[in-house]
């Protein structure tokens, strides 16, 4: 886990203390009763302390924590800025305009922000495959979402290529989520998927990564959000 803090698994807790005392419980675990206390109460408890439990329980972490809340972005800056690989899926646009993976070089620093609602800024450059440079834009709102936004001003020309990456989860320390922009031609708004890494996958990797992410896209309807 690359978690920060962790939601406890309510049931398997409450399913512990059954026909137990608060201090006997907490003992079994080896944590102080109101850590226990806290955890009963469905709160937030620190990635250690859910290892610990897990450790001298013998049992996989997994089993003790939210699911949901195991594939959280983590909050500490530097698990951002240690990002250094991307993978992305586009359309060959020099070629057959085939849909393949892509792979482009990251590197961003967190930028201190007075606004502390706004969010952990970051900047830097993304370079993609065919060596094309993007000033780069990051903005970590939540466990749930950080942002990455690139800007191209093309040499000798007035062109400007953009693109949008939203990143949602992540599964062992590689963040998952989705590209966006116009397709190889610019004919249409397009959405690619996008991971990001500390060290390079292999093709198995990004495999796996791709059938274990769930991506829902909904496309409007001509009539969305209008009855007939």
């Amino acid at each position: 886990m690359t978690l920060k803090d962790a939601r406890p698994l309510l049931s398997f807790f409450q399913n512990f203390k059954k026909n137990k005392t608060m201090e006997g419980a907490a003992r079994e675990l080896g944590i102080a009763t109101n850590t226990l206390a806290a955890i009963l109460n469905n709160e937030k408890v620190s990635k250690g302390t859910m290892e610990f439990i897990a450790l001298r329980l013998g049992i996989a972490i997994s089993a003790i924590v939210d699911p949901t809340s195991l594939r959280w972005l983590p909050t500490d800056p530097q698990f951002f800025e240690s990002l250094r690989y991307g993978y992305y899926i586009d359309h060959d646009r020099n070629a057959s305009g085939v849909v393949k993976w892509w792979q482009e070089t990251i590197l961003i620093k967190s930028i201190a922000s007075k606004n502390r609602t706004s969010g952990q800024n970051f900047y830097g450059t993304v370079t993609n495959q065919v060596g094309t440079r993007f000033d780069a834009h990051g903005l970590l709102t939540s466990q749930t979402h950080f942002s990455l936004i690139g800007t191209c001003q093309l040499d000798n020309s007035e062109e400007t290529i953009t693109f949008n990456a939203a990143f949602s989860q992540q599964i062992d320390g590689v963040v998952c989520g989705t590209w966006s922009g116009v397709n190889h031609v610019a004919s249409a708004s397009t959405i690619y998927r996008i991971f990001l890494s500390a060290d390079p996958l292999s093709k198995d990797e990004i495999t796996k990564l791709t059938g274990d992410v769930k991506v829902e896209v909904e496309l409007e309807s001509p009539k969305f959000g209008f009855d007939d």
